[in-house]
C-alpha cells in the first residue's frame, strides 16, 4: 500500500496452531512499506515512458502526414498526384501495401487509381473496381464515411485484393471525404495481426482529407486546362474558318475559283500533297465534275466538263461517302478494306485517301479527295473535324454560287417577261382604252339628247353600255396600276393637301354611289387638322374606294368618314382616316383576303359585287407608297371599319425605283460582306443599304427609318461598340433593333447595350435570314399590356 493506493500483497504463513506476535507483524510491516514505495515508482515511470512514446509515435505520423500533404499539394496532374501520394504513405509509413481508390462517375464503384508495395502492378492492370457498401472494408468506407479496421484477417480471406495480398494480417479503409462528400478511399494493410490502432485512423484520416482536396483540385484543374486547349483549337479552327470565309466572299461566285480556294487551303492548314473537289452535277445517273483546283490536282486545265466528269458509281470510296454524308478514310494497309477498294487505291498508286462530302441540308453535293501517293498518312480526329468544317465552307459557298447562278437566269428571264408585260400592258391599254373612249363618247352624246330624242327603252339599253364601258375602264385602269406599283412605276405627285377640303370633295361624288340605297352619308372630320404632304389624286382614289367597297355591301344605314390626329408607338404624329359602314361585318377568316390581289370574300360564281378584287390591294400599296398602313377593324353582323393611316411628313418613293418591303442598313468595312448580306435577303424583300462610312450611319438611319441594322463591332474608322451605344441612345434610332455581325463572341455585352441579335461571322445565309426573321416579328408585335 502507498498514498493510499493498493500496489500488492505480501503473504506470510505461520506452522498451524501458531500466530505472528504483534512485534513481529510490525517489523514485517517496516520491510514491506519501502518496497511498494519503490514498486509504484517503477510503474508511474513505465507508464510515463510509454505515454511519451505514443505522444512521439503520434506527433512523428502528424509530421509525416503533414510532409506527404505538403509534397503533393502543388501537384496539378492527377495521375501523378495519386502515385506520390500512394508511395510516400507506403515508404514513410512502412506498410505492406498501400492504394488509393476513387469513386467512378456511376458513384456505385471505387476503382484502384495508385498503389504502392505488394502486388502493385497487378492490381492496377487488372483496374481492380470494388462495390460501394459491401464486399471488403474499402466498400464500407466509400459507403459510411467512417474509417474501417480489420486487425484479425486470415490467409483465407477471398475479396479480390485479399486473394493478391496474401500475406495481409491487418487492413485499414479511411475515406477520403470533402466535408461529407466521399470521394474515394486510402487503403493500407499490415502484415501483422493488431497493427492498426484508433489514434493511427485518426492521424491518416487528416491525410486521407487533405488528399481528397488535392485530388479535387487536380480534377479541376485537367477539366480546366482540357477546356482551355479546346477552346484555343476551337479559336484557332474559328481562324481558319474566318479567312477562309473571307476569302470565299471576296470571291466571285464561280465553283472553280471556290474549288481553287478551298483546295489550297487544305494543302496549307493539313499539309496534303494533292487535293481535288468533285461537283455532283446530275443526280440521276451521280455524274460528278472534278473541277480546277490548285497544286496540279488537274493535270491537264484544257480539259472540258465532259473530259472532268465521271460518274460516282466508279470511285468507290466517294460513293460511300456522299452516300452516308459522313468522311471515309482508306489506308491502302488497311487489312480489314474490301478487295474492290484494295484494287482501287494501288490502281491509282495512293497511300491514303480521306473522303469529305459537301454537304448542304443533310443531302451532299460534291465530294473533297484529300490524297496521299508516297506514303501513309494519319489524321486524328480534330483533323477530320477541321477538314469537315473546311468542306462544309465549301459546301455552302458552293450552294450559294449555284443558287446565284440560277437566281441570275431567273432573274434575266423575269425581266424579259417583265418587258413584255410592260409592253403588253402599254398596247393593251392602247387599243382597250381607244374603243373604249368611243363607246363611252358616243353613248354619252347620246344619251344627252344631243343627236335627237330617244325613247326610254333606247335610254335605258345606252346607260346599260355606258354604265358597262365606265366598268370596264376602271377594271383596265386598276390593273395597269397594279401593274405600276409592282415594278415600282408608280409616281407620286406629293403636295401640301387640306384634308377636310379632301374629304368633302370625296364626299359629293360619293354621292351617286348610295342614291339608290337608303344610306346617310356622315363626315367627322374636325377643323384645323394640320396640312398632309400626300398626292391628292391617290388618296382620293384610296377614299373612293373604301366608300364604294362599303357601299357595294351595306343595304341600308349609314356610311361614315372620319379622320383623327393621333401619335404612334415611337411618338410620331399621323393622322388616322376611317371609313366606317353598317353593313354585314366580316369575319376573321375573311379578313386575311381583303388586301390581297385578284381576291374577294365570296369568289363564288354567283356573287352578288363584281370587280376584280384588285380595289383594296391597290388602296394599300398606295397608302404604304405614303408611308402610311392599312386595316380592317369589323365582325360578322357588327359592320365594317376600314381604317389607313398617313404619317405628317410622307416620304414620296422615287420615280422608277421599286419599293422594297422594308430597308435594312448594314455597316461593315468589307463590301463583300455587305454584298453577300444583299443576296441573303433578297429573298425576304429587304433591301440591305450599304454603310462604310460610320459617321454617316445615324443620318442614313433619320432618313430611311430601317427595320434593322446590322453592326460589325470591329471597324478601321470607329469604335463599333460606341456605334451601338450611339444607336440605341439617340430617341430617333433607339427603336431600330441591332443585329451584330462580328467576328467577337461577347454577346453578353452587346445584349447590355441594347443588341436584338448576335451572330458570330462567318454567317451563313440561314443564320441571318432566321436573326432577321425573328427582329421583324417581334417589332411587328405590339406591346403586352400589364
Amino acid at each position: 500500500h502507498s498514498g493510499g493506493h493498493w500496489q500488492g500483497a505480501v503473504i506470510y504463513r505461520w506452522p498451524a496452531g501458531t500466530q505472528p506476535t504483534a512485534e513481529t507483524a510490525y517489523v514485517l510491516r517496516r520491510i514491506i512499506e519501502p518496497a511498494s514505495e519503490v514498486v509504484s515508482r517503477r510503474r508511474a515511470y513505465i507508464a510515463q515512458r510509454q505515454a511519451r512514446q505514443e505522444s512521439e509515435k503520434r506527433a512523428l505520423q502528424l509530421q509525416t502526414a503533414a510532409e506527404i500533404a505538403r509534397e503533393t499539394t502543388g501537384t496539378l496532374t492527377l495521375n501523378d498526384l495519386l502515385s506520390r501520394a500512394v508511395t510516400l504513405v507506403g515508404d514513410r509509413y512502412g506498410y505492406y501495401h498501400a492504394a488509393i481508390y476513387l469513386i467512378d462517375d456511376t458513384g456505385f464503384n471505387v476503382r484502384i487509381r495508385a498503389a504502392a508495395g505488394a502486388a502493385q502492378q497487378e492490381l492496377l492492370s487488372q483496374g481492380l473496381t470494388l462495390p460501394v457498401g459491401a464486399g471488403s472494408v474499402v466498400g464500407i468506407a466509400a459507403k459510411s464515411g467512417e474509417t474501417q479496421v480489420n486487425n484479425q484477417l486470415i490467409s483465407t480471406e477471398q475479396t479480390p485484393v485479399h486473394t493478391i495480398l496474401k500475406r495481409t494480417r491487418s487492413e485499414m479503409a479511411i475515406p477520403m471525404k470533402i466535408g461529407a462528400r466521399v470521394i474515394g478511399v486510402l487503403d493500407v494493410h499490415s502484415d501483422h495481426e493488431d497493427d492498426f490502432t484508433s489514434e493511427e485512423g485518426q492521424v491518416l484520416q487528416i491525410l486521407a482529407d487533405q488528399l481528397a482536396v488535392a485530388v479535387d483540385n487536380a480534377r479541376s484543374y485537367e477539366i480546366a486546362n482540357q477546356a482551355f486547349q479546346q477552346a484555343r483549337q476551337r479559336a484557332q479552327e474559328m481562324t481558319l474558318m474566318f479567312n477562309v470565309s473571307q476569302a470565299l466572299s471576296s470571291a466571285p461566285l464561280n465553283p472553280e475559283e471556290i474549288a481553287a480556294i478551298i483546295t489550297e487551303q487544305f494543302a496549307r492548314v493539313l499539309e496534303v500533297p494533292q487535293c481535288t473537289l468533285s461537283f455532283l452535277i446530275n443526280e440521276d445517273d451521280r455524274t460528278l465534275i472534278r473541277l480546277l483546283g490548285a497544286f496540279g490536282v488537274i493535270e491537264n486545265p484544257d480539259q472540258s466538263a465532259e473530259e472532268r466528269a465521271f460518274s460516282l458509281n466508279d470511285h468507290p470510296i466517294l460513293q460511300k461517302a456522299v452516300d452516308t454524308a459522313s468522311p471515309i478514310i482508306a489506308q491502302k494497309n488497311d487489312e480489314g478494306l474490301s478487295q474492290h477498294i484494295k484494287q482501287f487505291l494501288q490502281e491509282r498508286g495512293i497511300q491514303t485517301l480521306l473522303a469529305l462530302p459537301l454537304a448542304v441540308k443533310g443531302s451532299a453535293i460534291g465530294a473533297i479527295e484529300l490524297i496521299s501517293h508516297q506514303w501513309p498518312r494519319y489524321y486524328s480526329p480534330d483533323q477530320v473535324n477541321l477538314a469537315m468544317a473546311l468542306a462544309n465552307a465549301a459546301a455552302v459557298a458552293l450552294e450559294n454560287a449555284r443558287l446565284y447562278e440560277e437566281q441570275r437566269q431567273t432573274a434575266e428571264r423575269l425581266k424579259e417577261v417583265d418587258q413584255l408585260k410592260t409592253q403588253f400592258l402599254a398596247n393593251m391599254s392602247h387599243e382597250l382604252r381607244t374603243p373604249l373612249n368611243s363607246i363611252i363618247g358616243f353613248s354619252r352624246v347620246i344619251l344627252k339628247g344631243i343627236d335627237g330624242p330617244i325613247s326610254e327603252h333606247q335610254q335605258q339599253d345606252l346607260t346599260a353600255i355606258y354604265n358597262s364601258g365606265q366598268h370596264l375602264l376602271n377594271l383596265i385602269n386598276d390593273i395597269l396600276d397594279l401593274s405600276k406599283i409592282e415594278a415600282g412605276k408608280m409616281e407620286l405627285m406629293v403636295e401640301n393637301v387640306n384634308l377636310n377640303e379632301l374629304v368633302n370633295s370625296v364626299m359629293s361624288t360619293a354621292v351617286g354611289l348610295t342614291k339608290e340605297k337608303p344610306i346617310q352619308l356622315l363626315v367627322d372630320v374636325p377643323e384645323g387638322l394640320p396640312e398632309i404632304s400626300i398626292d391628292r389624286t391617290r388618296i382620293r382614289q384610296v377614299l373612293i374606294n373604301l366608300i364604294a367597297n362599303a357601299a357595294k355591301f351595306t343595304e341600308a344605314g349609314y356610311i361614315k368618314v372620319s379622320a383623327r390626329l393621333q401619335s404612334t408607338e415611337d411618338d410620331r404624329a399621323e393622322i388616322r382616316v376611317s371609313v366606317t359602314d353598317s353593313g354585314p361585318g366580316i369575319s376573321l377568316a375573311d379578313q386575311s383576303k381583303l388586301f390581297k390581289a385578284f381576291s374577294q370574300v365570296d369568289a363564288s360564281p354567283t356573287r352578288k359585287s363584281g370587280g376584280t378584287g384588285l380595289g383594296l390591294s391597290i388602296s394599300r400599296h398606295l397608302v404604304e407608297l405614303h408611308g402610311g398602313r392599312m386595316g380592317v377593324e369589323s365582325e360578322p353582323e357588327a359592320g365594317s371599319t376600314f381604317f389607313f393611316t398617313l404619317p405628317l411628313q410622307a416620304t414620296a418613293t422615287l420615280k422608277n425605283e421599286p419599293v422594297p418591303q422594308g430597308v435594312i442598313l448594314s455597316l461593315d468595312d468589307n463590301q463583300q460582306v455587305i454584298a453577300l448580306y444583299q443576296r441573303y435577303l433578297k429573298d425576304l424583300g429587304l433591301q440591305v443599304i450599304p454603310v462604310t462610312d460610320p459617321a454617316e450611319l445615324l443620318q442614313l438611319a433619320f432618313k430611311y427609318q430601317p427595320v434593322a441594322i446590322t453592326l460589325d463591332l470591329v471597324l478601321s474608322q470607329a469604335d463599333g461598340w460606341k456605334i451601338l451605344e450611339q444607336i440605341k441612345q439617340h430617341p430617333d434610332t433607339s427603336r431600330i433593333p441591332v443585329i451584330v455581325c462580328s467576328i467577337l463572341t461577347e454577346q453578353s455585352r452587346a445584349s447590355q447595350l441594347g443588341a436584338a441579335e448576335y451572330l458570330v461571322k462567318p454567317i451563313l445565309e440561314d443564320d441571318l435570314q432566321a436573326a432577321v426573321t425573328r427582329v421583324l416579328d417581334h417589332t411587328s408585335k405590339p406591346p403586352q399590356e400589364i
